[in-house]
């Protein structure tokens, strides 16, 4: 069985258990809570784009059985601007251009399948010391770039994080 777990609005806090069948092997899979991607206060002309990053992190444990190679993906929707390229937030009377990245600007966009650009990879974990335990954590980059000059207000948008594993 797969496990499959939805974050609304970058924030969740959820323990999930997946039973592996083929080799009847066991393990549990717990997220932790990634907080709000919060920029704080946005300066247009500060001649530095506006950075601020928040963690999550898949953490998968053997119950019983033999080894178990977990493979688990972590895709982020677009937003309201329909498109993981070009994120936007929206204020009063305007939108403040954004993105979020995968650990770092370097790191790409983090977004779907749509876009092709996500994190993914294989925990392992199985009986014997050192290998019970397996987990990942990934980096929720966000930039607003410099040179938007817009009016004074909250600018948000909602994005929903879902971590599949199996």
């Amino acid at each position: 069985m797969s496990g499959r777990l939805r974050c609304a609005g970058i924030a969740c806090a959820l323990a999930l258990a997946a039973w592996a069948a083929p080799v009847m092997a066991a393990f549990s899979c717990t997220v932790t809570s990634p907080g709000a991607v919060n920029f704080l206060v946005y300066n247009a002309a500060s001649g530095t784009p506006a950075l601020a990053s928040t963690n999550v992190t898949l953490t998968c444990n053997h119950i019983a059985g033999g080894v178990e190679r977990i493979d688990w993906s972590m895709v982020l929707t677009n937003g309201s601007s329909g498109n993981c390229n070009a994120r936007t937030m929206t204020g009063p009377g305007s939108s403040l251009n954004y993105n979020i990245y995968q650990n770092s600007v370097a790191g790409g966009v983090w977004g779907n399948a749509g876009c092709a650009t996500f994190p993914a990879g294989r925990l392992r974990v199985g009986p014997g010391a050192g290998s019970g335990t397996d987990s990942t954590t990934q980096v929720l980059f966000g930039q607003i770039p410099i040179n938007q000059f817009v009016g004074a207000g909250v600018y948000s948008d909602s994005l929903l994080l879902t971590i599949e594993y199996n």
